[in-house]
């Protein structure tokens, strides 16, 4: 699934672009923030999230998380989400992260986790926030923001009653 397929709400953010080539920047203002709340996926489908990210090299708080919400949450929590470390610099960073993780903590991805070890990562997803950096007056740049399906050949939420986004 291409995040660029789905309405993309934002905030904190001014000088919004998008490109043709689904690349969006901006400008981050105070906790900026993009999400999809328009979905309604089964979690057991997807086994990574990947996307690409560019911040200038002087951004000192280069950390990024990733919120979740399930069919039955009242909003995003920090219960259910990562954050992961990143390098900025004026090349784009591939970052994936394993949905396994979200809900354990700090996303160290060679140690896995330093948190709680419970995978939150189930059940329907019905929105998914991408908190870009921890910053103000940075300029980001985000491209390929995607699910990435598990190699399962039939859909783990086939006896749920919800639909599931392809």
């Amino acid at each position: 699934m291409n995040w660029n397929d789905q309405d993309v709400s934002s905030s904190g953010l001014r000088d919004v672009n998008v490109a043709p080539n689904a690349e969006f920047s901006a400008t981050t203002v105070i906790d900026p923030t993009l999400a999809v709340q328009s979905i309604s996926l089964c979690a057991a489908d997807y086994s990574y999230i990947t996307l690409e990210v560019r911040a200038p090299s002087n951004t000192k708080l280069h950390i990024l998380q990733m919120f979740f919400m399930r069919d039955g949450d009242d909003g995003f929590s920090e219960e259910r989400s990562i954050k992961l470390d990143y390098m900025p610099g004026d090349y784009w960073q591939p970052v994936t992260i394993p949905t396994a993780i979200f809900g354990t903590g700090w996303g160290d991805l060679d140690n896995q986790s330093s948190g709680p070890k419970d995978n939150l990562w189930q059940g329907v997803i019905t929105g998914i926030r991408f908190d870009p950096v921890a910053e103000s007056n940075t300029r980001i740049f985000i491209r390929n923001w995607r699910l990435i399906r598990s190699e399962n050949e039939m859909s783990a939420c086939d006896t749920l009653s919800t639909q599931v986004a392809p």
